[in-house]
């Protein structure tokens, strides 16, 4: 009885070495099996457009979104969404597959991504946050920002009402250009930095009636108008129309407001979820069958309520999988990189 725990500890001793050792050589052979066959890749773009405002890095200057479109064709297979749909079922991957996303449904996407897809003959998919389609708003977040990082004045002390609680910012004396759009450069942030990573963090789980006050009490402060800027709103039906009519094009579901679904009860999530593809068949006509989670989040309820759409794509860093599940995709973000760099990436990620 004595000796038991000493047996125990001697056989965790060397059971946590002989895991590890395991997991490390599994990981050996999946990256010599991907060099020797690089799996496909999903890739998730934002925007084709050089913008005012881009905290966030989520735009791709169109000379640099042709520059990768030329690396792709040169370096891998672009494929269709449904293409690689085809193929996990079939469970015989193509190597160096590179498909082709874009999530939210801006403007840029028909005016400036399209054009440089039907030049390279390159199919892309775009998820479309269904409840901005037609209006003259700007996405939330693209909205605080110009609220925030692009006020030309904003009060030394900020205080605002959040879903029922004040909070409140001491920004001392401000110019109009203390600090660039750059909030994810490396160096120390900026009070507007501050306050625009500090906000976006409070707005995110909130749902879009909670949010929107916030947002109107800092139109009101700094005196902007609701109404979008020029390329920063979201596509209208009739040009969601034309990209369906395009046989390059695919159109996919985002949720109704673009919300954190993880935030959301299955109720709320079933409303989202459903609510965005009925929208996006009454715009269109089709019927959207492929989803993508805003921020990449979900839970389990999520993937329940999404089994009957084709696919259902995330924000994890991977390639594809030979048993990739089909709701919980892999996607690899893309930033403004030329056409160099961005083959260095691409290179890595088909490595695994």
């Amino acid at each position: 009885g004595c000796a038991r725990p000493q047996i125990m500890m001697l056989l965790k001793s060397v059971r946590q070495p002989c895991a590890a050792a395991w997991r490390s050589l599994r990981g050996l052979r999946r990256r010599a099996g991907f060099r020797l066959a690089p799996p496909p890749v999903i890739l998730c773009y934002h925007r084709v457009f050089e913008p005012e405002t881009d905290p966030h890095l989520l735009s791709v200057r169109p000379e640099r979104f042709r520059q990768h479109l030329e690396v792709i064709k040169r370096v891998a297979q672009p494929l269709s969404l449904d293409q690689l749909m085809d193929a996990i079922e079939r469970r015989k991957l193509p190597r160096r597959g590179v498909v082709i996303t874009f999530d939210d449904g801006y403007l840029d996407n028909l005016e400036n991504a399209r054009p440089i897809l039907r030049a390279a003959g390159v199919p892309a998919t775009i998820y479309v946050a269904t409840g901005y389609v037609g209006t003259e708003r700007e996405f939330w977040w693209d909205d605080l920002a110009r609220l925030t990082l692009g006020a030309a004045r904003l009060p030394e002390v900020l205080r605002l009402e959040i879903n029922g609680q004040t909070r409140t910012w001491n920004l001392g004396r401000l110019s109009a250009h203390d600090s660039n759009w750059n909030v994810l450069a490396i160096g120390e942030r900026t009070a507007r930095q501050n306050l625009f990573c500090e906000l976006h963090g409070a707005l995110l789980p909130l749902t879009e009636p909670e949010q929107q006050p916030v947002l109107q009490q800092l139109r009101e402060l700094t005196d902007t108008p609701v109404q979008a800027r020029p390329h920063y709103r979201c596509m209208t039906e009739a040009e969601l129309r034309i990209l369906a009519a395009d046989p390059l094009i695919t159109l996919g579901a985002h949720t109704v407001t673009h919300c954190d679904l993880a935030c959301r009860d299955p109720a709320e999530q079933r409303a989202e979820i459903s609510g965005s593809q009925r929208q996006l068949e009454a715009f269109i006509g089709q019927t959207g069958v492929h989803f993508s989670y805003p921020y990449g989040s979900f839970n389990e309820a999520t993937l329940d309520i999404c089994r009957d759409f084709r696919s259902g794509v995330t924000c994890e860093a991977a390639p594809i999988a030979r048993r990739a599940p089909r709701h919980r995709l892999p996607r690899f973000l893309v930033r403004d990189w030329d056409g160099p760099e961005f083959e260095r990436h691409l290179t890595s990620w088909f490595r695994g």
